[in-house]
């Protein structure tokens, strides 16, 4: 004898489909008098009944992301899998439509040896699951199907697109975030070496979008505006830091007061020199002081008109990247400072603020993460070329993103190599 559940909190039940065996999965839901259990037992072959619209249940259950029926229909009746719909689309085609991720998880990566068969299946037009993930531009159901060695990327559709071809006709030319989905896209099938169809090379820009200059001026123009500010107040802070010293200078009283038997240090010398920290806050806010000047110098190219726009583009690349490392080395600069102030009184303190000021990274880990977890994706499609591939793509992107400590800490060390007087 079952219990009543009410209908709204079926779903939750659905969450041993990542843990459970179907069977087991089956069972429970006979257990518990789910309605579309009684359904079937009363009449199976209603599983296989299509409506008006030419939907079966599994392609209803899919575009609403109920993985309960799904799971029932699938494990009692497999064949429900290679069900079609009016225009040739399973329940598969659906859930990438609908950008339902659950139902893509389920399929790919869950249950992938038992529905490899229907991974593949083109609709009337000739697309595949893969297709029209890249078509909705989704990089989590993108992924799904990327991490299953059994999705093909390489078929064409009607219209004689693989998926590549379709990537590279989503991907905005110009200058767009790197991260964009389409763009992630793109980089994970040329990661797995898929191939574009057959093409004319005079008949390219058919298929790829074109350069529009006028749309693409703007939006440096804006861009080298709002940059701009950033650059030159990351400049600034630096030059100011450069003459206001953590710990002050010494005066020439102080100087004067300098240990019998030794000679005095020039008035003006940093109180803190000689330490590893106070060289590490000098290296920090020099090379902070460097990218950010670069910048600024970059950007007043990017918006002068007479410079040819693929010029501008890549001017823009370049001015942000140094920005970027501009911002992390002016933290690193600011963690050695207090550092410096507080170490003496207040160990645990120091650590603490340097610890927190470390947070200040963390924008640099959302994209070591998604780098990650794309390169993860491809990993299944194993090959010597395609791992050296992604190894050093992704080598890359944290090099890209955190050079600027390797230049830091890189200096300091040769603190222990060249002759010198220096203070723990």
């Amino acid at each position: 004898m079952g219990f009543p559940v009410v209908a709204s909190n079926y779903e939750r039940f659905s969450c041993g489909s990542y843990f459970l065996p179907r069977r087991w999965l089956t069972k429970l839901y006979e257990w518990i008098d789910h309605p579309l259990s009684q359904l079937l037992k009363a009449d199976p072959s209603s599983a296989f009944q299509s409506d008006i619209g030419g939907l079966f249940p599994v392609h209803v259950a899919a575009s609403t992301d109920s993985m309960v029926p799904i799971i029932t229909l699938l494990t009692n009746y497999p064949g429900c899998a290679g069900l079609r719909d009016a225009m040739g689309r399973t329940f598969l085609h659906v859930a990438v439509k609908k950008r339902h991720v659950r139902v893509v998880q389920f399929v790919c990566l869950r249950w992938r040896h038992s529905f490899k068969s229907m991974l593949n299946i083109q609709d009337n037009k000739g697309n595949t699951a893969l297709h029209l993930a890249i078509m909705e531009g989704d990089v989590d159901i993108f992924r799904c199907l990327m991490r299953n060695k059994y999705v093909h990327i390489n078929l064409q559709n009607k219209d004689g697109k693989t998926p590549m071809d379709l990537a590279h006709g989503k991907v905005q030319s110009g200058f767009y975030f790197g991260l964009t989905a389409h763009r992630r896209i793109l980089e994970m099938l040329t990661l797995a070496n898929a191939l574009p169809a057959n093409r004319r090379r005079d008949q390219l820009n058919e298929y790829y979008p074109c350069l529009s200059e006028k749309e693409e001026s703007q939006k440096i123009t804006d861009f080298a505006q709002i940059v701009g500010i950033g650059s030159v107040l990351v400049a600034t802070a630096t030059f100011a830091a450069a003459f206001t010293m953590p710990g002050g200078v010494l005066s020439p009283d102080d100087a004067e007061k300098s240990s019998p038997g030794s000679a005095p240090p020039p008035a003006g010398t940093p109180v803190f020199a000689r330490r590893f920290a106070f060289d590490g806050f000098v290296i920090s806010n020099t090379l902070a002081f460097i990218c950010s000047t670069l910048a600024t110098f970059s950007l007043v190219y990017c918006g002068v008109a007479a410079v040819h726009i693929r010029r501008r583009i890549k001017l823009v690349s370049f001015s942000l990247a140094l920005l970027l490392c501009a911002a992390r080395s002016f933290c690193a600069a600011f963690a050695f400072a207090l550092y410096l102030l507080l170490a003496k009184v207040e160990m645990g303190t120091a650590i603490a603020a340097c610890v927190m000021t470390s947070l200040a990274l963390l924008d640099g880990a959302w994209f070591v993460m998604a780098s990650f977890h794309d390169t993860t994706a491809v990993l299944s499609r194993r090959a010597p070329t395609t791992l050296l591939r992604l190894g050093t793509g992704f080598l890359v992107n944290i090099l890209y993103l955190f050079w600027p400590y390797l230049v830091i800490f890189g200096l300091l060390a040769t603190r222990n190599i060249l002759p010198g007087d220096y203070l723990p």
